[in-house]
Parts: structure tokens; C-alpha cells; sequence
């Protein structure tokens, strides 16, 4: 633990998965009483460390007691990773080791919430096939179309891991906005604008380029990105081709924005 603390920002989140009581499958004779013994007594030490050490926290495990399947399975397989699924999300979603993006919040305008509220109703086929062909023509494990409305970072249209929303200071959208150029992120890791944000090894995303997606007047409003678990060459892609599928990303969006001013009206 102090080696690992000492490797990471200042400020960055540890979690401590606790110790499981031991899971016999039902065709294994009850292993000894000392064995559960044990994984208490470990579980307990686990969580002690957390009481007293700054910067950690503790992950219960559920009780294996109901499992009795042969050997282990999907519900075994969940009953470990949901908890600490939804614990390392609220670590790297509250983390103060995460630097607030460039420039001044935004404010959120009518292309935008015409966007994000077409894609929670998954309106947008259209832009999800943007998003697939990019994803097949690049060869990375994501792409998305990404966009910001302040403090947040929709990604109204992807085809990997990538959650919904979230935080602008955890995403790359914020800087591509900010400065209405590409952006060619080869490796985050040797980056010192990415390297200190665990959101982006918890989304697999150590290779990133972004181009900027526009509103009908000139302003930028989010990024057609490309995202890649490993990192690649800093002209690994065409620019040119990734505006082209930019442009396409931009004609759906202000034509549900249209669609949408029409019916207000």
C-alpha cells in the first residue's frame, strides 16, 4: 500500500475490496471452520487499514453463502463485480486528483440539449452509424460523439465502453472546445494534461483524437473522437477523413435541433 500510494497523484482514490467468506462449490465437502476464520480476520484487518490510513476506502464483498452451483458462474461473477463496479465509479467521479478542464464553464445551448435529450430517448440511429463506420474505418476500440454543456460530457453516440455522461474534467472534450483544434493524444500516460485522470484507464483509453463538432454559428460544442485502449502513432489517423465524419456528425445534430425548434413552436 505505501508503495502504491507513493506511484499515484496526490489526492487520487485506493480501494480496499474486502475478504469474501470462502465459496465451496456444492459438489466440495465443507472446507475447515479455520478457513472462514481466517477470511474474517482478513476482511476485518482490510477494513481496519481504512479507518486509519487517509485516501483509501472500503469495498465490502457480498456473502458467497447462497452460492452452491458446482463451479462458478455469471451470478457468482457479478456478485464480485457490481460492488466494486459502482465503488470505483463514485471514487473517480468524486477524485480531487482530477484537473478541471481549460477555460470558463459553459452554457448549455439548444443544439446541445436538443442532442442529449434525443440520444436518452435513442433517437439518433443516424449517429450511432457515424460512430460505428469511424470505429471500423480507424480500427480503435471506441468512437464517440461527444458534447459538452458546462460540466458535463454527453456522449450522445458510441460504440465501446464509454459511458453516458460525465463529468467535463474527466473527459478530452473540454480542451478540443477550448481550443477549436484537434486533438492527438498518442499515450495519456506520458501526457501531463491526461496522465493524473484514472477515469481514462478505467475507460481504456490511453490513445485519443478528437475533432471539434460545431453549432450552426461557428461555436464549438463537442468532439467526433476516436479512442484506443493501447497507444499509437500521432499520425495514426487522417485528420481529414476523421472531419469528414465530423461533418456528418454535425448535419444530424442541428437537424434534430431543427426538428425540435419546429415542434416547440
Amino acid at each position: 500500500l505505501d508503495a502504491l500510494q507513493a506511484d499515484l497523484p496526490p489526492g487520487a482514490p485506493v480501494l480496499l475490496v474486502g475478504v469474501p467468506d470462502v465459496y465451496v462449490p456444492g459438489a466440495v465437502k465443507p472446507l475447515p471452520p479455520i478457513v472462514s476464520t481466517h477470511a474474517r480476520r482478513l476482511d476485518a484487518v482490510l477494513r481496519r487499514i481504512t479507518e486509519v490510513r487517509p485516501g483509501t476506502s472500503y469495498v465490502p464483498m457480498p456473502s458467497l453463502a447462497g452460492f452452491t452451483a458446482v463451479g462458478p458462474g455469471a451470478d457468482l461473477y457479478a456478485a464480485f463485480s457490481t460492488p466494486v463496479a459502482v465503488a470505483v465509479a463514485r471514487a473517480v467521479l468524486h477524485s480531487d486528483a482530477v484537473p478541471a478542464p481549460p477555460g470558463p464553464q459553459r452554457e448549455v445551448r439548444p443544439e446541445v440539449e436538443a442532442a442529449v435529450e434525443a440520444a436518452r430517448w435513442d433517437e439518433l440511429p443516424g449517429l450511432a452509424d457515424v460512430v460505428r463506420r469511424a470505429k471500423e474505418r480507424f480500427g480503435v476500440d471506441d468512437s464517440a460523439v461527444t458534447i459538452l454543456d458546462g460540466d458535463r460530457a454527453h456522449h450522445v453516440a458510441h460504440n465501446g465502453s464509454t459511458p453516458e455522461a460525465v463529468p467535463a474534467r474527466l473527459s478530452y472534450c473540454p480542451t478540443v472546445v477550448a481550443t477549436d483544434e484537434p486533438l492527438v493524444v498518442p499515450d495519456s500516460r506520458k501526457d501531463e494534461r491526461f496522465a493524473a485522470n484514472p477515469f481514462l484507464n478505467l475507460v481504456h483509453a490511453n490513445f485519443y483524437t478528437g475533432v471539434p463538432l460545431h453549432a450552426e454559428d461557428g461555436t464549438a460544442i463537442g468532439a467526433m473522437c476516436l479512442l484506443n485502449g493501447f497507444p499509437k502513432a500521432a499520425d495514426a489517423i487522417d485528420l481529414d477523413e476523421l472531419r469528414a465524419f465530423a461533418h456528418e456528425a454535425e448535419e444530424i445534430l442541428l437537424s434534430v435541433a431543427a426538428e425540435r425548434r419546429i415542434t416547440a413552436d
